[in-house]
């Protein structure tokens, strides 16, 4: 996903106005179905590397929504 951010740019560049992604909550919690443990700054890189490649396809008026529970939220939303 993060390399379709990155080679789109020309064909959204400025237009999108929203965008919502549910990334992993990084619970420090093992499921069956995955794994939600990374380490606390890998998480933050991951988050930010997407966010800023989501930036220069914004619109100005866009909104970004980040679905998150409270293991997370606080540290997100410094990023």
């Amino acid at each position: 996903v993060l390399e379709a951010l990155r080679n789109h740019t020309s064909v959204f560049n400025g237009g999108i106005r929203l965008v919502y992604i549910d990334p992993p909550f990084n619970t420090q919690v093992n499921f069956r179905q995955y794994l939600d443990t990374m380490d606390r700054s890998m998480w933050l890189s991951m988050m930010r590397e997407r966010l800023m490649a989501l930036r220069p396809l914004l619109a100005d008026d866009a909104s970004v929504w980040v679905h998150l529970d409270d293991a997370e939220v606080h540290r997100a939303r410094m990023v």
